[in-house]
């Protein structure tokens, strides 16, 4: 459960696009251009001698044009500018992972990234849901079936939350569900853990403890490298992490570029990045890992875990984006993975 746990969260992805200006934030800067013509016909009357020395002074008087119109309006577009702040993750995206073992096929993670809404702060943030199922003779020998969900930030990347709503164990058992609950409180420095006792029974606080500023967890640790820019080979990576129990760092090493094949057949070149840590677990400590990320996009491409139980693969088979329909200002409702 902890190395498909920890490959849930390592393959977590949200395709960084660049950020595209909204039709609101078009608006203020059509208003200034339409203001500049306005002003500018005071200006022809002068003297017909003159309009080679006037064409150098209409830019200066243009620049004042573009000042006050925000002055006026400030109170209006203000809420609309915390609503359409610019999105790291591109919404509607679906990364599609089929992982392998020295069983062979062992199971599929799907990972949907929604779109955006805001959180009760006013933050634009995106559910991404990680959907998890064991395959063939995996399931037979330790089933994992579920979903985990973290609410991320949309402009730092860092989650404020994330829930776990999976049925793992012993494959002739049919397992039992693991519902738990991790709330970050930025302002206060928090991490809140929420736990179920029992499969239908409500998750329930159960403790809190302090954590640095600004560390990520694992669902939230490929949104790092998606938007990181300064790759360069035999360059150190490092990530401040938190998890329920403790705090710890991600040291990635930027081994090489390469070329990988796409699921139509194309060659794109990677990054091939080398990740070392305990994961804050003991079960996993000897793990270490491999991950591939498209140098254009820095989606994660290929993943390999070296554990004491032998090499767990996962490689990406289908990327799908859509167009977001949902509007910008709907709040975030409930984790889609806490029930």
């Amino acid at each position: 459960m902890a190395v498909a746990g920890m490959l849930a969260g390592i393959i977590s992805c949200g395709a960084e696009q660049p950020p595209q200006q909204s039709a609101q934030q078009a608006e203020p800067a059509q208003q200034e251009q339409a203001a500049q013509p306005q002003k500018e016909p005071v200006q022809p009357p002068e003297p017909a001698a003159q309009p080679q020395e006037q064409p150098a002074q209409p830019p200066e008087q243009a620049a004042q044009p573009q000042e006050q119109p925000v002055q006026p309006e400030a109170g209006v577009e203000e809420p609309a500018a915390q609503i359409l702040r610019p999105s790291r993750i591109f919404p509607h995206e679906q990364l599609d992972y089929a992982v392998t073992s020295w069983v062979g096929n062992a199971a599929t993670i799907a990972v949907n990234v929604g779109p955006q809404c805001l959180t009760e702060d006013g933050a634009p943030a995106h559910f991404v849901t990680y959907t998890i199922n064991t395959v063939g003779l995996m399931s037979r020998i330790y089933i994992i079936r579920g979903r985990v969900t973290a609410l991320i930030d949309a402009e730092t990347l860092l989650p404020y939350e994330y829930a776990e709503n999976v049925k793992a164990g012993v494959g002739i058992t049919g397992g039992s569900i693991k519902r738990i609950k991790l709330e970050f409180d930025r302002s206060e420095n928090l991490l809140r853990y929420y736990r179920a006792e029992r499969d239908r029974r409500p998750i329930a606080f159960r403790r809190s403890r302090e954590i640095p500023p600004d560390t990520h967890h694992l669902s939230s640790l490929l949104y790092f490298f998606r938007y990181y820019d300064d790759y360069e080979v035999g360059k150190e990576i490092t990530v401040p992490m938190s998890d329920r129990k403790r705090d710890f760092h991600i040291i990635a090493t930027v081994l090489r570029e390469e070329n990988y094949v796409t699921s139509p057949g194309l060659s794109e070149a990677a990054y091939v990045l080398e990740m070392d840590t305990d994961f804050g677990s003991d079960a996993v400590r000897q793990t270490s890992l491999t991950v591939w990320l498209d140098k254009r996009e820095h989606y994660p491409v290929r993943l390999d875990a070296r554990t004491r139980w032998g090499r767990i693969s996962a490689s990406l088979v289908r990327r799908t984006v859509t167009e977001n329909d949902a509007p910008a200002d709907e709040e975030c409702r409930d984790n889609p993975s806490e029930i």
